[in-house]
């Protein structure tokens, strides 16, 4: 639940007017940066997967 809800706001934080940093959000959301970025290659995938079909 805490890779999901990290990987969540990071994303959103990218496209949106405030962005955050991987560390940031890591620290805010108790994971690691290697676990981020494992799960936003996880979620761009599925989202390129739903909205290129």
């Amino acid at each position: 639940p805490s890779g999901i809800a990290g990987v969540i706001m990071y994303r959103a934080s990218q496209e949106g007017a405030s962005s955050r940093t991987q560390k940031e959000v890591c620290r805010v959301s108790g994971i690691s940066e290697v676990t981020l970025r494992g799960l936003l290659k996880i979620l761009d995938r599925k989202l390129k997967n739903i909205y290129h079909t």
